[in-house]
């Protein structure tokens, strides 16, 4: 995996790893709403097809 894959990855997965932090800190403090749920997920849901697709590129998947 070449330098730039490398870092785009990583970026990925720390909004990734972010986006579930943010789902958790509501969670706990029960303050979400359906809509903010449902954006998250969706936020969560886009980041993991962008690694994915750049797994794919590099030949690892």
């Amino acid at each position: 995996m070449n330098e730039n894959s490398l870092k785009l990855a990583q970026k990925e997965v720390d909004e990734a790893l972010e986006a579930i932090k943010a789902m958790e800190d509501g969670l706990d403090n029960e303050s979400l709403c359906k809509d903010t749920v449902k954006k998250n997920f969706m936020l969560l849901s886009s980041k993991v097809e962008h690694l994915e697709e750049l797994l794919k590129q590099e030949g690892i998947l």
